[in-house]
C-alpha cells in the first residue's frame, strides 16, 4: 500500500511537470531592424493559442505555446514576419520598415 502511494504521487508530479512545459512562456522583443529602436504596438501572435502586443520597450509575453508552432509578427509600417517556435523562452524579433527590400535593391540598381 506504502509503495502504490508512491508510485501515485510520482505519476501526479511527471504529469504536473509535463503540463507546466506545455504551458511554457515565451518572452522577447520587438524592434526595428536598422535602428534597434524598440517597435510599441506589434502584434505578436501564436495562432490559436496565445497573441499579445508590445510594449513601450518592445516587450511581449505569450503565457501558452504550442509545439511545432508559428509565431507571427506585425506592426504598422513594417514589414510582417513568420517565425517557426523551436521552443524558446526569449526571442528578439527585428522588423523592417515596409519599401525596405525594394529601395535598396532600386538603389543598388542606379549605381
Amino acid at each position: 500500500m506504502k509503495y502504490m502511494r508512491i508510485v501515485i504521487m510520482l505519476m501526479m508530479a511527471a504529469f504536473a511537470f509535463s503540463m507546466q512545459a506545455q504551458e511554457a512562456a515565451l518572452q522577447g522583443k520587438v524592434y526595428d531592424a536598422a535602428t534597434g529602436q524598440a517597435i510599441a504596438g506589434a502584434s505578436v501572435s501564436m495562432p490559436g493559442v496565445a497573441s499579445d502586443y508590445s510594449d513601450n520597450d518592445g516587450r511581449f509575453q505569450l503565457k501558452k505555446t504550442a509545439a511545432n508552432a508559428v509565431i507571427q509578427v506585425k506592426a504598422q509600417g513594417y514589414a510582417s514576419r513568420t517565425l517557426a517556435y523551436l521552443g524558446q523562452t526569449q526571442l528578439e524579433i527585428a522588423l523592417y520598415e515596409e519599401g525596405y527590400q525594394c529601395a535598396k535593391k532600386l538603389f543598388s540598381v542606379k549605381e
